[in-house]
């Protein structure tokens, strides 16, 4: 999480490091994460003011998952109300990794039936070596030329960013709405299935969730992303990514100066590494000091507003920001 400036810098670091490293496992793309804050490598990075690291339970984002030896309630950061808290007992604005705890994973399907039926009623509205900054990804004389298929970026707005393929609706309805009950009214950003494979009722729900420039409230800008993904052989085209395991590469994704699609330049990878570079093509929609959330859609919900308050930069023309980040343990 960070400001656009911030978070663009970050995001060419992760594509970087696929790069340098050609890590197509499973996982590679956490790890890029923790390289890229251990080694040092942001420390220098242009475009990032600063870093800061909130340890689990004491910022913007509790990441559960570390917790999962034993309930929530029995830690303490579980209250009778069901609201997830951090350890000074302050509710967290984003619970992520919610289903690893039995009896918060059970209250949120039930909260989750309810926000369903309320949509099938059709009731819902509409380092040291100095300065330093990574390459930009792509090739040389390329640039992403990949487009919403349907929603319009908000320059002017907060963004979040979420990967949110294959999911029935209830899995967005929870998402969304959590989101938008905190009072949020923001750039949502999400890559969804194709058409042909979006699940029944999710694009009508999506696109009920349309604003433009100028216009006040939550808005969803959606992709759908064509993959071709691979068996292990690296030969065979698989039917899917296969939950993540299979090694993809991202099509329309860049062009030429003419607008002409070009090759994936990459190497098939898993679906969750090639999203930093979705996720940096998305940044460049928005304006140097706004703020982008980067997160999980499946496992995430939130309690109150994540960008509610934030250090907000007064001066526009500075070329750096805050990057912020969350540890899971």
């Amino acid at each position: 999480m960070g400001e656009q400036v911030s978070i663009e810098g970050y995001l060419r670091g992760a594509v970087a490091q696929f790069d340098k490293t050609k890590c197509k496992l499973k996982g590679c793309d956490q790890g890029f994460h923790n390289y890229l804050y251990y080694s040092g490598d942001l420390d220098n990075v242009q475009g990032i003011r600063d870093i800061i690291v909130f340890p689990q339970g004491k910022g913007i984002i509790n990441n559960l998952g570390v917790l999962r030896t034993k309930p929530l309630k029995d830690w303490g950061v579980l209250d009778d109300n069901m609201n997830v808290l951090n350890w000074d007992k302050s509710i967290s604005p984003v619970a992520h990794q919610f289903d690893r705890d039995n009896d918060l994973n059970t209250h949120l399907k039930e909260i989750r039936k309810g926000m369903e039926s309320i949509f099938k009623d059709g009731t819902l509205k509409k380092s040291t070596y100095g300065p330093m900054s990574y390459p930009t990804p792509g090739v040389e004389g390329a640039h992403p030329i990949i487009k919403p298929t349907f929603g319009e970026h908000r320059s002017h707005t907060d963004a979040v960013f979420a990967m949110a393929e294959g999911y029935d609706l209830k899995i967005y309805v929870l998402f969304v709405e959590s989101l938008k009950e905190t009072g949020y009214t923001g750039d949502l950003v999400l890559s969804v299935s194709a058409h042909d494979k979006l699940k029944k009722g999710v694009e009508e729900y999506l696109r009920s969730y349309h604003k433009l420039e100028g216009e006040d409230g939550i808005n969803i800008v959606a992709y759908t992303v064509e993959w071709t993904c691979y068996e292990a052989d690296g030969v065979t085209v698989a039917k899917g990514a296969g939950e993540g395991i299979k090694k993809c590469k991202l099509n329309g994704m860049y062009g030429d100066e003419n607008g002409h699609p070009v090759e994936d330049p990459y190497l098939p990878r898993p679906v969750a590494t090639a999203r930093y570079e979705l996720y940096w093509a998305w940044s460049l929609h928005y304006e140097t000091h706004n703020w982008i959330m980067l997160i999980d859609s499946r496992d995430a919900y939130f309690q109150s507003n994540p960008f509610a308050n934030l250090d907000r930069e007064s001066d526009i023309s500075k070329s750096d920001g805050l990057l912020y980040l969350f540890e899971v343990r």
